[in-house]
């Protein structure tokens, strides 16, 4: 399998974190260059990286103002570039320390899409490659950390994927780096969400799955239960409980009776964490609700899951220098959710799952019981 390893100093790692944090976020629009030190970190709507146009490979942190060419992600050029080229984008998997050399770099892993699994390749306890063709899937929150991992594995493994977000702008990046979806403007909370999705039905015929993984720290970021005002409040139950009982609402009927509707959800739905009592509250709520939907649709289909997460090893997360290898990659819980699609899991039968250990995979049992 070919690779692709572009140094980055560990001072531009850090400095490529701080140009995150200051404008640089995922889904943000372009923004002036960040001074951090010496050096100039551009934020774009991918966060601190971007997508050159002589090599076609993914940098983090890159200063701005060399020699060589930029093509900003969303920009008229880079789609034309992007679309007379048609190679396969550059998808990052990890970032690797490079041992104990003196220069103290690290370097950002990148490998080409192939035909191959790979995801199926690289999970331990993946059950072999699963075939997807003919199958249609929507995911709802596409965009996101997760979200992104899931429709890449799914696509790799033959599948129809609708990938949806709130933003245009974001599921254009999106095709930047992760060509062959099918991109669907879609917000849960909009009036026109059923409208919108009987379209998609009409357009693509029932639903073999849908995968909901929205989710919201609000505006307010980390704040104390009691010190969140009734907007904050609303706001976070808004988010990350109504959105996902409209979705419910609107998804169940054009899933086909032997389809899957499955909820990516967070350890805060079982474990306190001090400062995300809103998140938390409205995490457990939907582990409820999922539970009590799986229980009414038991005879009558389709198939029902919720599977809470550990810490998740998202692009963001990495190009930001935030990395352990311990964590889970979003691609492994897309290989879960494939297995599930096509019956070859062990945890088809189980409602509530656990996928917090990289290594022992999916179990059907919280680990803190």
């Amino acid at each position: 399998m070919a690779q692709r390893r572009t140094a980055l100093r560990a001072a531009d790692r850090r400095n490529a974190g701080q140009c995150l944090r200051l404008g640089g976020r995922v889904g943000a629009t372009a923004a002036d260059p960040v001074s951090l030190g010496d050096r100039r970190y551009r934020p774009t709507p991918m966060g601190c990286l971007a997508l050159t146009h002589r090599r076609h490979r993914i940098t983090a942190g890159r200063p701005a103002g060399r020699d060589e060419p930029r093509l900003e992600p969303g920009s008229a050029d880079h789609g034309v570039a992007a679309a007379r080229r048609r190679e396969p984008a550059l998808v990052p998997l990890s970032l690797e320390a490079q041992g104990d050399r003196p220069s103290d770099r690290l370097a950002l892993t990148t490998m080409r899409r192939s035909k191959k699994l790979n995801a199926f390749e690289h999970t331990a306890w993946s059950h072999g490659p699963v075939d997807l063709s003919g199958r249609t899937v929507l995911v709802l929150g596409a965009t996101g950390g997760v979200g992104e991992g899931v429709t890449r594995t799914l696509l790799e493994a033959g599948a129809t994927v609708l990938a949806t977000s709130r933003s245009a702008e974001r599921l254009a990046d999106l095709a930047d780096r992760l060509p062959g979806f099918v991109p669907v403007v879609l917000d849960a909370l909009d009036s026109e969400l059923d409208a919108v999705v009987q379209r998609l039905r009409a357009q693509h015929g029932p639903l073999d799955g849908a995968i909901v993984s929205v989710a919201s720290w609000g505006g307010q970021g980390r704040k104390p239960l009691l010190s969140l005002t009734d907007t904050e409040w609303a706001a976070l139950t808004a988010a990350n409980q109504t959105a996902v009982f409209r979705a419910y609402r609107a998804l169940v009927p054009v899933l086909k009776r032997d389809g899957l509707l499955l909820q990516l959800n967070g350890m805060s739905a079982d474990i306190p964490f001090p400062g995300s009592a809103g998140v938390a509250l409205t995490a457990a709520a939907t582990k409820s609700m999922t539970r009590t939907l799986a229980a009414e649709l038991a005879l009558s289909g389709p198939r029902v899951y919720e599977v809470v997460l550990g810490v998740i090893r998202t692009r963001a997360r990495q190009l930001a220098g935030i990395d352990d290898p311990g964590w889970i990659p979003a691609e492994a819980v897309g290989v879960h959710i494939a297995e599930l699609l096509a019956g070859t899991s062990p945890l088809t039968s189980a409602v509530l799952q656990y996928f917090v250990n990289v290594d022992a995979g999916p179990q059907p049992t919280s680990p803190t019981s």
